[in-house]
């Protein structure tokens, strides 16, 4: 119940002031705006712990996912380097978006200690020579290279980067301070690079939220795994779908006596707690406003939540 109000309160905060005001910051009428106070780091920030995130950010997607790092902000205690993985369209719509943040009410304050850097994943050569050797003639959609860069992110990623959290933008709202979640790295066993959540509703390892062992991914070669996992769906159950980051983990995690996979999975599974579907009745048509209900658009709300 503690996490139902909890839960109430942030969608109160996306519904009616995060979303109008950055709907407001987008016309330029960004004066005396307020989208919520983020927390204040006390202390020194350059003696703080740094948490890495990775997030995706293609065309002009940045507002919307700013929503979810606004949120994140609100209760972290750490530092934060964020690599901002997109397209160039992406990555400057993320500039300015980062930029305009700073003009809201407490923008500053909200920012301190955040950094960010920026990858190109269509023209990074390490993942532009993993793709030739991806399996062909498959269709990857609008996300699916930069969602598929994810989960091979030690390519991409600079060198001094040993672990990193990754997070879906837009429908996710975080609630608690993110060092806890960083902190589960040390939980993982030796046979894990990784760690997701399993979704019981929609039944698979959800990616949208997941923590990479970066180091233990260079080091064990997990571009060859991966495109292993690809080669083996795709000849089992060909459908024409390139696999991205998600179909991949699922099928490292759940499908190894199938495929043969030596030795235990090297997902560890996140406790539910860092992963809350808003419902059980979720569906993809959730992400596309124009097509919810009248009243529930009117409100800007999901069911269930908005009761």
């Amino acid at each position: 119940l503690a996490l139902y109000k909890d839960g109430m309160v942030m969608q109160d905060l996306l519904a009616f002031s995060l979303i109008p005001n950055l709907q407001r910051l987008s016309l330029g009428q960004a004066e005396g705006s307020h989208i919520g106070r983020p927390a204040v780091l006390a202390g020194n920030v350059s003696e703080l712990a740094t948490v890495n995130l990775l997030v995706v950010s293609l065309g002009d997607w940045a507002k919307t996912g700013f929503l979810t790092l606004w949120s994140l902000l609100r209760h972290r205690t750490t530092a934060l380097r964020v690599f901002v993985l997109g397209d160039a369209a992406g990555l400057e719509n993320w500039r300015l978006s980062a930029a305009e943040a700073k003009t809201l009410k407490d923008g500053n304050a909200g920012m301190q200690g955040v950094t960010f850097e920026y990858v190109d994943f269509a023209a990074h050569p390490a993942f532009a020579a993993y793709l030739e050797d991806y399996p062909q003639g498959c269709s990857w959609g609008a996300a699916g290279q930069a969602i598929l860069a994810r989960v091979v992110c030690h390519l991409v990623l600079p060198s001094d980067v040993d672990r990193i959290i990754s997070l879906d933008l837009g429908d996710i709202l975080v609630l608690d301070d993110i060092k806890k979640l960083w902190d589960l790295f040390d939980a993982m066993e030796e046979h894990h690079l990784m760690a997701a959540p399993h979704a019981v509703a929609l039944n698979h390892i959800n990616a949208g939220v997941a923590l990479y062992n970066v180091a233990r991914m260079r080091d064990r070669h997990f571009a060859e795994t991966t495109l292993r996992a690809v080669r083996d769906k795709q000849h089992k159950d060909p459908d024409g779908t390139c696999l991205r980051d998600q179909s991949i983990i699922n099928i490292l995690h759940s499908f190894r006596e199938e495929f043969g996979y030596p030795g235990p999975s090297p997902v560890m599974i996140l406790p539910c707690r860092w992963s809350v579907f808003p419902t059980t009745e979720w569906q993809p048509s959730w992400n596309s406003p124009e097509m919810w209900l009248r009243e529930v658009r009117e409100r800007r709300r999901y069911p269930e939540i908005g009761r």
